[in-house]
């Protein structure tokens, strides 16, 4: 399949799972009570990776329909990808301690630490193939990169549907 083709697809994925996911919240407004600060953190966590998983979607697609080399491309996506990987983990971990008191919240730790260390392995993958290590830039890492924005975002949306209320944050317990 083509980049630009992969990348399509992939943003209509990643806007329909944001949608439905709006959609689901609003109609899961009966959960249990003290769940709304989960619920709400939740629902701006997916709606945050979407978003950047849409919009690196689309950040290559104008560059490759003008012309510019893919190799270019692919560099330049992953950098801008690389550093948005990296600000968007400190960025969320604060909002994660102003919504839930922690920016590790005990409850979700284990699933948090797998987030960072993906993330991780991903920022390191942009940037060996923006210094060339796979031989050149290539698409792979790239995509791999962007994908892994529609998983949290999948993934959060399937602990917004599954949740439990032993899931919340302590302070809406009574």
């Amino acid at each position: 399949m083509e980049p630009t083709a992969t990348l399509i697809t992939l943003a209509e994925v990643s806007v329909a799972v944001v949608g439905f996911a709006g959609v689901v919240s609003v109609l899961r407004g009966d959960s249990a009570p003290g769940q709304e600060t989960m619920r709400q953190w939740r629902l701006r966590f997916m709606v945050t990776t979407g978003t950047l998983a849409v919009a690196f979607c689309l950040l290559p697609l104008p560059l490759l329909a003008y012309g510019v080399p893919p190799g270019s491309v692919w560099s330049g996506a992953g950098a801008l990808l690389a550093l948005a990987n990296i600000a968007t983990a400190f960025w969320l971990l604060q909002q994660q301690r102003d919504y839930l008191g922690q920016a590790l919240y005990r409850p979700t730790r284990f699933n948090d630490g797998i987030y960072l260390a993906v993330l991780a392995i991903a920022t390191f993958l942009l940037l060996g193939n923006i210094a060339g290590l796979a031989g050149g830039p290539r698409f792979a890492p790239y995509l791999v990169g962007v994908i892994i924005w529609l998983l949290f975002a999948v993934n959060t949306f399937f602990r917004m549907i599954l949740a439990s209320s032993s899931d919340r944050p302590r302070s809406d317990r009574r």
